[in-house]
């Protein structure tokens, strides 16, 4: 390899270092990119809390996770802020459903759900 080609790829390489840097950064001080408007934005956390332990959480009408089995705790971090669609379920009980108003920089919160058998 001769020095330029050397001196080339090492522009390159710290240049990429510094774009994985930057976006590292943005991801932990909770920004994502909106690909529907080309921006980052800053993101939101659904957190609730349930009677019933291992309920399935859905958002948006697509399952995201269960509630703890110890504690009936859930969270999502990096949600796009917007009014979605939240249900909690599990067989035998009573469906519970909200729409949720995420904002950015803060949490949403639920933390007396109760379903009912």
């Amino acid at each position: 390899m001769d020095k330029k080609t050397r001196r080339i790829l090492f522009y390159f390489s710290v240049l990429i270092f510094f774009l994985i840097s930057y976006g590292a950064v943005l991801f932990a001080t909770g920004y994502i990119f909106d690909f529907r408007n080309f921006e980052f934005v800053k993101t939101g956390t659904l957190a609730l809390k349930s009677d019933i332990r291992g309920g399935a959480v859905y958002f948006k009408n697509k399952r995201i996770g269960r509630t703890s089995s110890l504690s009936g705790s859930f969270s999502k971090k990096y949600l796009l802020p917007g009014i979605y669609e939240v249900s909690v379920r599990k067989d035998g009980y009573q469906d519970w459903n909200k729409k949720a108003e995420i904002k950015s920089q803060e949490v949403t919160n639920f933390l007396s759900i109760l379903l009912i058998k």
